[in-house]
C-alpha cells in the first residue's frame, strides 16, 4: 500500500489546524539540532565528512518523511495506511 505522492491540506478537508501547528512546533524543535549538526559536518576537517554529510542527509529526510506522515495522520484523524485502504485507493493490483 502505497501513500500518495504529494498530500494538499485544505482548511475545509479534516483536521487542517492541529496538523498546521505541529509542523510548524516540530519544525521549530527540530530546527536547531539539525543546524547544529550541518554547522560540524560543514567545519568537519577529518576523513569522514562525506560519510557524515550523508548521514545527515540521510537523517533529515528521515525525520522529515516521518512529520509529514505525523502532519497526515493529524489531518485525516487516523493512520493514513489504514484511511486510504478503508477508502479503495489500493495500488497493490
Amino acid at each position: 500500500m502505497a501513500l500518495p505522492e504529494s498530500i494538499v491540506l485544505t482548511r475545509e478537508g479534516g483536521r487542517f489546524w492541529p496538523a498546521i501547528i505541529f509542523r510548524q512546533v516540530f519544525t521549530l524543535v527540530v530546527l536547531i539540532p539539525i543546524f547544529l549538526v550541518l554547522l560540524i559536518a560543514v567545519i568537519n576537517p577529518l576523513w569522514f565528512r562525506d560519510e557524515f554529510f550523508r548521514w545527515t542527509e540521510s537523517s533529515v529526510y528521515k525525520i522529515t518523511q516521518w512529520r509529514n506522515y505525523r502532519v497526515y495522520s493529524i489531518y485525516l484523524g487516523a493512520d493514513p495506511q489504514i484511511w486510504h485502504t478503508l477508502k479503495g485507493n489500493n495500488d497493490n493490483s
